[in-house]
């Protein structure tokens, strides 16, 4: 959002931990929250010429974040941005179970729906991937920290018909819905429907371990969509191999590991070779690197 123009129609600008309702969000604008004493802003961009306002986290949420949540947020927008120093706009956010991945990709989320760099919102839509059983608490949780501010559209127990009908809708020109929260099994059978570039820009992966195999018609489906913006939130990136962990970073940032046998030759083979028993001093510190 710039100083001088509000995203979205809205008719007063962004400033810090500031609020402008996305697209299809409740036509009248809350109060803006003020932080409790002690918690500071979180600023995650600011332009260096002055001349466009800070991308700032709503202080609605902000008081909820604790101190490694701040940080995951933070690294998550800089990656999603390209403001990171590696070529892709993915990531993976692998916290362990009970500290918050939830919140910090709703965070990122909000953030998204009503802020951008340019004046406009980075993503007017996004979508959801997560187990079937996590669906309804997705949609839960997102009323509950953004106190109803966004639409969601969760698909749960449908007909084939009706989730036509709901994908037609969230694509369509009269949309409201914001997020779409869907299973990893619907939406590999119509992941057809996001070939369009501008259909979804931005998904987020839920148990992501799920994409941990390159070669499954799931991680295939995912992998079609032409959205670079892809977050995975996962406690266990890797459970038993490095191949597991070469698939899902492929998936967020396609070919920054390079291909299956360039990871192999230069990353899998020195690090198992580091591991062991008769390793030579050389291994290890190859290993490590």
């Amino acid at each position: 959002s710039t100083s001088n123009i509000a995203p979205m129609g809205i008719g007063r600008p962004l400033g810090i931990g500031g609020f402008t309702p996305p697209m299809g969000a409740k036509p009248e604008e809350p109060k803006e929250e003020e932080l409790p004493e002690g918690v500071e802003p979180l600023i995650l961009w600011e332009d260096t010429e002055g001349v466009v306002a800070p991308i700032s986290v709503d202080n609605m949420l902000v008081k909820w974040l604790r101190p490694h949540q701040r940080e995951g947020v933070k690294f998550m927008y800089e990656c999603v941005m390209g403001l990171r120093d590696f070529d892709g706009c993915g990531c993976i956010l692998a916290d362990d179970m009970g500290l918050g991945k939830t919140l910090q990709g709703i965070t990122l989320l909000w953030t998204m729906l009503c802020q951008g760099m340019d004046g406009t919102p980075s993503a007017k839509r996004a979508i959801i991937v997560c187990p079937t059983s996590l669906v309804s608490n997705w949609d839960d949780e997102c009323n509950k920290w953004l106190n109803g501010r966004v639409k969601t559209m969760p698909i749960v127990e449908c007909s084939r018909a009706d989730v036509i009908s709901s994908v037609n809708r969230f694509l369509g020109p009269r949309n409201t819905a914001q997020v779409m929260i869907v299973s990893y099994e619907t939406f590999r059978i119509h992941a057809e429907r996001f070939s369009d570039p501008d259909s979804v820009h931005l998904v987020m992966c839920d148990e992501a371990h799920r994409l941990k195999n390159g070669d499954t018609l799931t991680n295939k489906a995912l992998g079609s969509v032409p959205c670079v913006r892809r977050v995975m939130l996962s406690g266990t990136p890797m459970q038993n191999h490095l191949d597991e962990f070469y698939a899902m970073v492929n998936f967020c940032n396609p070919g920054v590991l390079g291909t299956p046998a360039e990871f192999h030759k230069h990353f899998e083979r020195p690090i198992l070779a580091g591991r062991e028993p008769d390793a030579t001093e050389k291994q290890l510190e190859t290993a490590q690197e």
